[in-house]
């Protein structure tokens, strides 16, 4: 193994409480499955009742339905770490004196990040400007939905999943990468425009989330992730978005929706991940020098 690996995970402490109370490997996965599926479930039927344009987070009324059915997701967690496996869920926050600052670190470099983005290179020209009185009103509320979307997220996939990974998987390049394959498969149905594009989408969210499982496990805690994730759907939901995007009612700005008409290999997407990784790549540093502080 090598040796950047080999004193690699600071929550340790951590995974060794939870083996105590371990139930075998096959209950962590039905209730992982339990917790998820349910979710799911429950999410999809509550969305039958939402009127018609408004099912993909189009209008407000969309995205606030959408964004606040996370807290079942985090209810189920947390319900399935005291009945299922004997552990209080405010142990998969884990080391609770670094959460808020880390959250807090990370969420001041990325936002630093997107500033000079932003200052190099947006050209609001390009793109659709929603009032910005209409904007500023709904920003709080939404502000508050993706900080429990990115939270209850969290929570499941690098607080539940990770830390169980952690304890079945010794090698760390498998809890890696295990916890994040199963984060960007759930992401499936994200962008399903083409083929191209929802594979581009996948692999992007498991990149995403070998970043955020890097972070919780050198700090000990989910601040520093759940700090790099709330900096990326605010930019990414709270300030532009594409026309007719999923979960695009929170954005001030909307950009053209990039076709691939003249491009049916795939390419555009491809092209446009590869910029994508990079620059999550620069906010993934970023954070990790947040942290180090």
């Amino acid at each position: 193994m090598p040796r950047e690996l080999r004193a690699y995970a600071p929550n340790a402490r951590q995974t060794a409480y939870l083996s105590d109370r371990l139930e075998p490997a096959s209950a962590f996965l039905f209730a992982a499955l339990t917790v998820f599926l349910g979710w799911f479930f429950v999410r999809q039927t509550l969305f039958i009742f939402l009127p018609e344009g408004s099912l993909q987070g189009e209008t407000r009324l969309g995205f606030t339905a959408h964004m606040a059915i996370f807290a079942l997701l985090a209810f189920f967690t947390m319900r399935a770490a005291r009945y299922l496996h004997s552990v209080d869920w405010r142990f998969f926050l884990g080391d609770p004196a670094r959460l808020l600052p880390d959250f807090l670190r990370v969420l001041g470099a990325c936002a630093a990040i997107y500033a000079i983005l932003i200052a190099m290179g947006l050209d609001p020209s390009l793109a659709t400007m929603r009032p910005l009185a209409g904007w500023l009103a709904f920003l709080p509320l939404a502000l508050v939905l993706i900080f429990l979307q990115t939270g209850a997220e969290e929570l499941f996939f690098r607080g539940y999943i990770h830390h169980f990974a952690t304890v079945y998987l010794k090698e760390p390049l498998l809890w890696l990468a295990v916890p994040s394959a199963i984060f960007g498969l759930s992401h499936v149905f994200n962008d399903t425009s083409t083929a191209a594009a929802a594979f581009a989408y996948i692999i992007w969210t498991f990149a995403f989330g070998v970043a955020c499982v890097d972070l919780t496990a050198r700090t000990g805690s989910l601040g520093a992730a759940w700090g790099l994730h709330f900096a990326v759907n605010v930019a990414a939901l709270g300030l532009a978005s594409e026309e007719g995007a999923p979960m695009s009612a929170a954005a001030l700005f909307l950009f053209p929706a990039r076709s691939e008409d003249y491009a049916p290999d795939g390419s555009i997407a491809m092209i446009s991940l590869v910029f994508e990784l990079f620059f999550l790549a620069v906010l993934w540093l970023a954070a990790r020098n947040a942290v180090r502080r």
